[in-house]
């Protein structure tokens, strides 16, 4: 058996105002995660595993009180509870079928080639532009899944961008920004970002909010072409 990490993500429904994922593997030191709100009551937390089993657990609660809240799932796959056995299978080599194609929006050269050769690295097909005229002329020759867009580029508002890739393909947004104000926030989500990442980006951080949309998107089910919503 291949001992080939995979990224999974793990989701639990629960209006309170925090929530952590625990996963262990037999005697081994349990890790502990603080989940991410992806949408509405959905969390989100995406780790690295090698083939196995694990025991999981979810957790949620205020800074008062912790309390279990479930049920949860696994990829939006297989319900998951208390003390829930996840079973990591061996990755398959040949996922073609499945590849997500990313545009990357960024103006600064480094940051751009940085990115771009983590995200081949995690085996995502991707497309670098350096601009909103760029961005929108990939866009217009490949079918894309998700954007992660700059928002102050040098030739236009990364949150507008977005609306036209949107009208383009059906995608998700992640925005990267040096400014996370509420009301700038509010303009991030209203352009239809799913995700706002303050600048400098930390590669972890931006893998963990890929797998959760991709994942949120399978939840949904279906669509004619692309990833699921």
């Amino acid at each position: 058996m291949s001992e080939r990490p995979q990224l999974l993500t793990f989701f639990l429904t629960s209006s309170r105002p925090r929530a952590w994922l625990v996963v262990g593997a037999g005697q081994e030191q349990s890790q502990v995660v603080e989940m991410s709100r992806t949408d509405s009551d959905q969390w989100s937390a995406s780790l690295w595993l090698v083939p196995g089993e694990y025991r999981c657990r979810y957790y949620c609660g205020d800074g008062h009180q912790i309390v279990y809240h479930g049920p949860a799932s696994l990829n939006g796959l297989a319900a998951e509870g208390m003390d829930g056995l996840v079973s990591v299978e061996s990755a398959l080599d040949n996922a073609g079928s499945d590849l997500i194609h990313i545009l990357l929006v960024e103006d600064n050269p480094a940051s751009r080639a940085a990115l771009a050769k983590l995200l081949q690295k995690d085996g995502y097909e991707v497309h670098a532009a350096e601009g909103y005229r760029s961005a929108l002329a990939v866009a217009e020759g490949q079918h894309l899944d998700l954007a992660i867009c700059d928002i102050n580029l040098e030739d236009g508002d990364g949150a507008d961008l977005l609306r036209e890739l949107k009208a383009l393909h059906p995608l998700e947004g992640i925005a990267v920004t040096g400014y996370t104000l509420p009301e700038e926030t509010r303009h991030y989500s209203e352009a239809g970002f799913r995700q706002v990442l303050h600048k400098p980006i930390h590669y972890p951080e931006l893998r963990s909010a890929i797998a959760a949309l991709v994942a949120l998107r399978h939840v949904r089910g279906p669509t004619a072409k692309g990833i699921p919503y």
